[in-house]
């Protein structure tokens, strides 16, 4: 009888001695796992704060073009609406100075009479003449 008890007993102990090993191997593994989970985790935290830390220099390194940057473009934007106000003062100006040089031909062209009212005038008073000269004329023969 102890020879039919001795094989599920020698069964039952390698079950139980294979359960130890495999709890000691499985809880030497969980702890090597997570001491370095541990320590991963601690240096990702380091990790972590030095690329948030290289982030925020980043973007205030970003910030600080961007505020160069809008300067940069309104200083232009002054310089063009400077230009821009000198070009339409001096168009204007132009404008005026044309403007005056018209109303003086006007004013001469008014005062000088043109060629046909002077061909026109003087033709007149020329056969005025004339007929005045032959009426005289003929009243004198």
């Amino acid at each position: 009888m102890a020879l039919q008890l001795l094989p599920p007993l020698i069964a039952a102990g390698g079950k139980v001695l294979c359960a130890v090993v495999a709890g000691r191997v499985g809880t030497k593994a969980l702890e090597s796992f997570t001491s370095n989970k541990n320590a991963d985790a601690s240096k990702s935290v380091e990790e972590l704060k030095q690329i948030v830390i290289e982030s925020e220099n980043k973007i205030q390194k970003e910030k600080d073009d961007k505020v160069k940057l809008v300067e940069f473009y309104k200083k232009q934007q002054q310089e063009f609406e400077e230009q821009m106000n000198t070009r339409l003062i001096e168009r204007d100006n132009q404008i005026i100075s044309l403007q005056n040089q018209i109303n003086q031909l006007k004013d001469k062209s008014s005062r000088k009479p043109s060629n046909w009212e002077v061909y026109f005038k003087w033709g007149l008073i020329v056969v005025n003449v004339i007929i005045l000269v032959v009426g005289v004329l003929l009243l004198l023969t």
